[in-house]
Protein backbone atom coordinates (compact mmCIF):
# COMPACT_ATOMS: atom_id res chain seq x y z
CA UNK A 1 0.00 0.00 0.00
CA UNK A 2 2.89 2.40 0.73
CA UNK A 3 4.36 1.91 -2.73
CA UNK A 4 1.07 2.71 -4.45
CA UNK A 5 0.61 5.75 -2.16
CA UNK A 6 4.11 6.99 -3.02
CA UNK A 7 3.47 6.39 -6.72
CA UNK A 8 0.15 8.27 -6.55
CA UNK A 9 1.89 11.25 -4.89
CA UNK A 10 4.58 11.28 -7.58
CA UNK A 11 1.92 11.27 -10.30
CA UNK A 12 0.00 14.09 -8.60
CA UNK A 13 3.16 16.18 -8.23
CA UNK A 14 3.97 15.59 -11.90
CA UNK A 15 0.44 16.61 -12.89
CA UNK A 16 0.79 19.81 -10.84
CA UNK A 17 4.14 20.64 -12.48
CA UNK A 18 2.82 19.96 -15.98
CA UNK A 19 -0.66 21.36 -15.43
CA UNK A 20 -2.11 18.18 -16.90
CA UNK A 21 -5.46 17.55 -15.30
CA UNK A 22 -8.26 15.86 -17.23
CA UNK A 23 -11.14 18.30 -17.72
CA UNK A 24 -14.55 17.20 -16.51
CA UNK A 25 -17.80 18.80 -17.55
CA UNK A 26 -19.76 20.30 -14.66
CA UNK A 27 -23.13 18.87 -13.77
CA UNK A 28 -25.99 21.39 -13.90
CA UNK A 29 -25.71 21.81 -10.11
CA UNK A 30 -21.95 22.40 -10.34
CA UNK A 31 -22.45 24.90 -13.17
CA UNK A 32 -24.94 26.82 -11.00
CA UNK A 33 -22.48 26.94 -8.09
CA UNK A 34 -19.68 28.08 -10.38
CA UNK A 35 -21.84 30.87 -11.83
CA UNK A 36 -22.89 31.94 -8.32
CA UNK A 37 -19.22 32.10 -7.27
CA UNK A 38 -18.40 34.30 -10.28
CA UNK A 39 -21.23 36.68 -9.30
CA UNK A 40 -19.73 36.96 -5.80
CA UNK A 41 -16.35 37.77 -7.36
CA UNK A 42 -17.89 40.44 -9.60
CA UNK A 43 -18.97 42.26 -6.42
CA UNK A 44 -15.27 42.28 -5.44
CA UNK A 45 -14.35 43.78 -8.83
CA UNK A 46 -12.67 40.54 -9.81
CA UNK A 47 -12.76 40.13 -13.59
CA UNK A 48 -12.45 36.34 -13.66
CA UNK A 49 -14.50 34.61 -16.33
CA UNK A 50 -15.52 30.95 -16.28
CA UNK A 51 -13.67 30.31 -19.56
CA UNK A 52 -10.44 30.84 -17.55
CA UNK A 53 -11.35 28.00 -15.17
CA UNK A 54 -11.05 24.29 -15.87
CA UNK A 55 -12.90 21.84 -13.66
CA UNK A 56 -11.11 18.60 -12.85
CA UNK A 57 -11.83 15.63 -10.62
CA UNK A 58 -8.86 16.19 -8.29
CA UNK A 59 -5.73 18.31 -7.97
CA UNK A 60 -4.15 16.20 -5.25
CA UNK A 61 -4.74 16.02 -1.51
CA UNK A 62 -5.83 19.27 0.12
CA UNK A 63 -5.57 21.24 -3.13
CA UNK A 64 -8.83 22.98 -4.07
CA UNK A 65 -7.48 25.28 -6.76
CA UNK A 66 -4.30 25.81 -8.69
CA UNK A 67 -3.05 28.44 -11.10
CA UNK A 68 -0.62 26.98 -13.62
CA UNK A 69 1.58 29.84 -14.79
CA UNK A 70 3.01 28.18 -17.91
CA UNK A 71 -0.46 27.24 -19.17
CA UNK A 72 -1.99 30.47 -17.81
CA UNK A 73 -4.88 28.32 -16.58
CA UNK A 74 -6.83 28.12 -13.34
CA UNK A 75 -7.86 24.63 -12.27
CA UNK A 76 -10.43 23.80 -9.61
CA UNK A 77 -11.44 20.40 -8.35
CA UNK A 78 -14.92 19.06 -7.84
CA UNK A 79 -14.42 19.15 -4.08
CA UNK A 80 -14.05 22.95 -4.22
CA UNK A 81 -17.33 23.25 -6.10
CA UNK A 82 -19.06 20.88 -3.68
CA UNK A 83 -18.17 23.23 -0.80
CA UNK A 84 -20.61 25.77 -2.24
CA UNK A 85 -20.41 29.19 -3.91
CA UNK A 86 -18.79 31.06 -1.01
CA UNK A 87 -15.90 28.62 -0.56
CA UNK A 88 -15.53 28.31 -4.32
CA UNK A 89 -15.40 32.11 -4.63
CA UNK A 90 -12.58 32.18 -2.05
CA UNK A 91 -10.62 29.54 -3.97
CA UNK A 92 -11.19 31.29 -7.30
CA UNK A 93 -10.28 34.70 -5.85
CA UNK A 94 -6.96 33.37 -4.61
CA UNK A 95 -6.14 31.76 -7.95
CA UNK A 96 -7.20 34.96 -9.74
CA UNK A 97 -4.71 36.88 -7.57
CA UNK A 98 -1.98 34.53 -8.77
CA UNK A 99 -3.07 34.91 -12.40
CA UNK A 100 -3.82 38.64 -12.65
CA UNK A 101 -1.52 40.11 -10.04
CA UNK A 102 1.26 37.48 -9.99
CA UNK A 103 0.98 37.26 -6.20
CA UNK A 104 2.48 34.19 -4.53
CA UNK A 105 1.08 32.25 -1.57
CA UNK A 106 2.25 33.17 1.92
CA UNK A 107 3.98 36.41 0.92
CA UNK A 108 3.92 39.94 2.23
CA UNK A 109 2.67 41.11 -1.17
CA UNK A 110 -0.35 38.78 -1.00
CA UNK A 111 -1.08 39.80 2.60
CA UNK A 112 -0.80 43.50 1.77
CA UNK A 113 -3.08 43.18 -1.25
CA UNK A 114 -5.76 41.29 0.67
CA UNK A 115 -5.68 43.56 3.71
CA UNK A 116 -5.70 46.73 1.63
CA UNK A 117 -8.76 45.44 -0.28
CA UNK A 118 -10.47 44.62 3.02
CA UNK A 119 -9.68 48.00 4.57
CA UNK A 120 -10.63 49.78 1.35
CA UNK A 121 -14.00 48.04 1.27
CA UNK A 122 -14.72 48.93 4.88
CA UNK A 123 -13.56 52.53 4.37
CA UNK A 124 -15.71 52.88 1.23
CA UNK A 125 -18.78 51.54 3.06
CA UNK A 126 -18.18 53.80 6.03
CA UNK A 127 -17.71 56.83 3.73
CA UNK A 128 -20.97 56.04 1.90
CA UNK A 129 -22.83 55.84 5.22
CA UNK A 130 -21.48 59.27 6.23
CA UNK A 131 -22.42 60.77 2.86
CA UNK A 132 -26.09 59.83 3.13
Amino acid sequence: ANLSEAKRKMIEQGDQREGSFPEVLPTPGEANKMSAAIRILEALECDLDLYEVQLTETLGPNVMGLYHRDRDQIFICREAVAQGPHMLAMVLFEEWLHKRHKLKDNTRAMQTYLLSRLIGTITDQHHEEETY
